[in-house]
């Protein structure tokens, strides 16, 4: 018997939450948005779900009508095809496997500092990152 050992690939992956999975599950297929805060690292994230293709849409808009051949057009023209091509099934069975939440309206919060809300807002997070949950927005309010 040789003493060589064998090697074999082994892949890992970090636990994803089936809550935050069916959370982004119906934002992008029904198009249902809930508001959610998440723990992520030691930091609050607050806003609303939205669809992937939504979140490209938004995106795409921000650079609004830029001028063919200009890098913001470009930057446009990426963003719109990226939510056309991920995130339109061509039927009913077609899914893309939902690695990420996408929110609207966001606002962070670290440590015992206030929430800082950013304008038009938007982000895409990897839902295995995502160390916990609730329902719901938090604010500043007491």
């Amino acid at each position: 018997m040789s003493e060589q050992s064998e090697m074999s690939n082994v892949f890992a992956s970090k636990m994803r939450d089936a809550d935050l999975n069916f959370i982004a599950n119906i934002a992008s297929k029904l198009g249902v948005g809930l508001g959610v805060t998440l723990f992520v690292k030691g930091a609050l994230v607050t806003g609303n779900t939205i669809s992937g293709k939504e979140y490209y849409e938004k995106i795409a808009e921000f650079f609004g009508d830029a001028q063919e051949g200009t890098v913001d057009h470009a930057i446009a023209n990426y963003f719109k095809r990226t939510g056309e091509e991920y995130y339109t099934p061509e039927d009913d069975e077609a899914s893309v496997p939902l690695n990420f939440l996408h929110l609207t309206d966001v606002a962070f919060r670290l440590g015992s500092e206030k929430f800082s809300h950013h304008k038009n807002g938007l982000l895409r997070i990897k839902i295995e990152e995502i160390d916990g949950f609730m329902l719901g927005i938090s604010t500043n309010d007491e």
